[in-house]
């Protein structure tokens, strides 16, 4: 085993547990990981001890340990993982390039489903290093949506998740450039009156602001401090805004073009 994995695992038990690595933290992890089970499994000491000897491994240049595959495979299952063999192999895969170059923060824009408006908020894409997977978060009018991020046929996707109930599919086109400015893409999720929505968005390079400094807006289409070419590119309800039509009797008479 990589002692650099073992070290990452320990951070993300962390990270999950919003504890930090001392005494008191790997107690209360200990207690979350033995919760299932009738005996403790694995001791505030055997996770303090194991964290301690990986840094001064670390520190002292030893990539190999050998911890007992028992107790470290517990750790990798209560973090979803159906063993630590799968979580290093998971750290060991290559992030692609092209995703790395959609990391930063970003402005997202999609015109409103109802009024002449455009939602302006902040998103960021970052390589979490603990976990070696390339994640998203979006904040919005009192929400925050967070999902992991892929690359699939030459398109960045994610599913963005607010915790809530609140739920969006993304999906944006990618190529083979080293900086991207601008991406542009689809979304999909549920109105706040229940009813499936999707429409256009893109995402905007924000290259001086930190992502804490960033917050949603709501602007008017016509809005003069906003770019003209992305007013023009949101102009158009039809071709930004898709909604279904009013549901009553879920018979083939919804579709009659009375009312469309």
């Amino acid at each position: 085993m990589k002692t650099k994995h073992i070290l990452n695992i320990l951070k993300l038990l962390a990270e999950r547990e919003h504890q930090s690595l001392d005494r008191h933290g790997f107690g209360k992890m200990s207690e979350a990981i033995c919760k299932p089970y009738p005996a403790e499994v694995i001791s505030q000491r055997y996770l303090y001890d194991l964290y301690r000897k990986s840094l001064k491994k670390i520190k002292l240049g030893v990539e190999s340990s050998s911890p007992r595959n028992y107790q470290i495979d517990m750790i990798a299952k209560h973090l979803g993982y159906p063993s630590y063999l799968q979580f290093e192999s998971y750290q060991e895969t290559k992030v692609s390039p092209i995703l790395k170059a959609c990391t930063g923060n970003w402005w997202s824009y999609v015109r409103a489903n109802a009024g002449e408006f455009l939602f302006k908020a902040p998103v960021r894409i970052l390589l979490d290093e603990s976990t070696n997977q390339v994640k998203m978060e979006m904040r919005t009018k009192g929400r925050v949506f967070k999902g992991l991020v892929h690359e699939d046929i030459g398109c960045l996707t994610s599913y963005l998740d607010s915790g809530n109930g609140k739920k969006l599919a993304v999906v944006f086109k990618l190529g083979n450039t080293p900086v991207f400015e601008l991406l542009q893409g689809v979304f999909s999720g549920i109105s706040s009156a229940g009813d499936p929505i999707s429409g256009r968005e893109i995402l905007v390079r924000e290259t001086e602001l930190t992502f804490e400094d960033m917050h949603w807006k709501q602007l008017p289409l016509a809005d003069e401090t906003t770019e003209p070419r992305i007013r023009n590119y949101f102009s158009v309800y039809g071709q930004n805004c898709i909604k279904i039509r009013e549901v009553s009797s879920f018979t083939l008479s919804d579709l009659d073009l009375t009312g469309a």
